[in-house]
């Protein structure tokens, strides 16, 4: 025998429509069923959205996929790279009404992060990798959508007044200014800079790249990093 808990929809005792409540609980909770609630799940008024969401009676899924069932409305996960050592935790929430492609929202949890430090330079005008490449950080297979990307480091300019920038390769998307950090000081100083990039395909490799304002003066840069996080994703 399948068991769940939910509230019954609060609605004024003088509200002329309060003889038809039970049926409209009625046909959302077998929409729940239809799509996948189970056994023990607990249904939650949502009096921002006005609608019932799911809550699951054990607790958040740790999952290293998106779920390709089994999915309605308010489900939650925590989506990560591996769940016994992780480098990113993302809470996700299901928002069937979202007029989004992607329907998992984040709601909280740690971004991705991929840090390197060695001091390097270039003398190209032209976006490249310094000798050590990166950082990098890779996004997961069959999880695309919208993500905030953060790029940063400590950089210096030889010359002062020309740029050091640091921007990065999005997929098959090659680093531009748009998306850069720059420094135009001829001493070392922190930058970063954070964009939010739309409809980024799944999988995509997000590595850093770096380059000078005029090609006779060396931009140096130190403790490089990148975060992502995810807006939407599906």
């Amino acid at each position: 025998m399948s068991e769940f808990y939910a509230p019954i929809r609060p609605r004024p005792r003088e509200d002329p429509y309060a003889s038809g409540i039970v049926q409209n609980n009625l046909e959302e909770f077998m929409q729940f069923f239809q799509k996948g609630l189970a056994d023990g799940d607990i249904l939650v008024w949502d009096q921002l959205l006005g609608r019932y969401l799911a809550r699951p009676a054990g607790g958040v899924e740790l999952l290293t996929t998106l779920p390709s069932s089994d999915v309605y409305p308010g489900r939650e996960m925590i989506l990560t790279n591996d769940p016994n050592n992780p480098s990113y935790l993302w809470h996700l929430r299901y928002n069937a009404d979202s007029p989004s492609l992607y329907k998992w929202e984040f709601i909280g949890g740690s971004p991705a992060l991929a840090v390197t430090s060695p001091w390097e330079g270039t003398f190209s005008s032209a976006y490249v990798n310094v000798a050590t490449p990166g950082p990098e950080l890779q996004l997961p297979v069959g999880v695309g959508g919208d993500f905030l990307v953060e790029v940063g480091c400590i950089a210096r300019q030889a010359t002062l007044g020309r740029e050091a920038r640091m921007s990065y390769d999005l997929g098959a998307i090659s680093a531009s200014d748009s998306d850069s950090c720059v420094s135009t000081l001829d001493d070392f100083i922190s930058i970063s800079n954070k964009r939010r990039k739309v409809a980024v395909q799944s999988g995509a490799l997000i590595r850093a790249k770096y380059r000078t304002s005029n090609s006779s003066d060396e931009a140096s840069f130190r403790e490089r990093w990148i975060t992502v996080q995810p807006y939407r994703v599906g």
